[in-house]
């Protein structure tokens, strides 16, 4: 009884099936157009499969070309910042002075120099954050910052001779006569290479150090006041037994101002004084005129003669 109940019941469910499948067929069917037969529209099927499965290709290599700039983009930006990095290490930075000029300059490490006329300062920005080094050609005054690290300060005159200080107020002569060191406060370390011999020297206040390169030795003495040598930055020279050689060589280099004497046996004339750096070319002439007692007159072509001062 019950099995017949089940076959009855199978038979009622394969007949909804049929029903159902029937249906489904004549709406397939009916929607079809009369111009696309079944084999057309099994081609399109694959057709369209064909360009779905292009057009997921694509997209995906378009995100690995998006994936694969983005990569280079970074790599580029990278090495750019390296070279950037590299090239402001590396970076020159250069103080100069005309003739006459007197300029003060801050350093990165807030050190302070005053470059007299004529003059040259070269530092590396690395040469900063490591040895503080500079290079120097001229005349300066230099008023180091202490570093809490004793990070030394270092000025190179040239590859034979350095001044090495870590706090301290100093001036500093490296022209082509000479070299001329004078400490007016803290301490200085000065090397001096000579026919290789090394010389190292601790200079304390008051100490002057001179290099002729012309005669190649060293004059090492104590002065109570050094303050002299600091006066060009007021203005003037104060002058010690100066030949009026030396301060010929000494206008022509910070200054530009030409001197020639027709009378040699007055170049080996010295003076002693105050001499005011007038920025009037011809008042300063005449000061020096007055301080050697010289008759000056100016010719044409800028430079100046001389001729014996006499008596009126």
């Amino acid at each position: 009884m019950r099995e017949g109940f089940t076959s009855k019941k199978r038979r009622k469910t394969d007949t909804k099936h049929r029903i159902s499948e029937d249906r489904s067929f004549n709406i397939w069917y009916n929607t079809l157009e009369d111009d696309h037969d079944y084999t057309t529209l099994l081609a399109n099927k694959s057709t369209f499969k064909d360009d779905l499965w292009k057009l997921i290709q694509k997209h995906t290599e378009s995100k690995k070309m998006v994936k694969w700039y983005a990569w280079a983009a970074s790599f580029t930006i990278l090495i750019v910042a390296a070279v950037f990095f590299k090239l402001s290490y590396k970076q020159v930075f250069v103080f100069q002075t005309a003739f006459g000029e007197i300029r003060t300059y801050r350093l990165p490490d807030s050190s302070k120099v005053q470059l007299n006329g004529n003059s040259q300062l070269i530092y590396y920005r690395s040469s900063m954050n490591e040895a503080r080094r500079v290079k120097l050609k001229g005349e300066a005054s230099f008023h180091v910052t202490h570093k809490n690290n004793e990070q030394p300060f270092i000025v190179e005159l040239s590859d034979t001779t350095e001044v090495k200080v870590l706090g301290t107020v100093f001036n500093v002569l490296n022209r082509s006569y000479k070299s001329q060191i004078a400490l007016k406060e803290g301490s200085v370390l000065f090397n001096y290479s000579n026919h290789h011999k090394v010389s190292e020297n601790i200079m304390k206040p008051g100490d002057l150090i001179e290099i002729s390169k012309d005669a190649g030795f060293m004059t090492y003495r104590h002065e109570e006041e050094t303050e002299d040598y600091f006066s060009w930055q007021k203005g003037k020279l104060i002058l010690k037994n100066i030949s009026l050689k030396e301060l010929m060589t000494m206008l022509k280099d910070s200054y530009g101002i030409n001197i020639a004497i027709h009378e040699n046996t007055l170049l080996a004339r010295t003076a002693s004084g105050s001499l005011p750096l007038a920025k009037d070319k011809n008042q300063l002439l005449s000061n020096i005129m007055d301080l050697y007692e010289l008759g000056l007159k100016r010719n044409f072509s800028g430079r100046v003669n001389n001729y014996p001062k006499t008596d009126r």
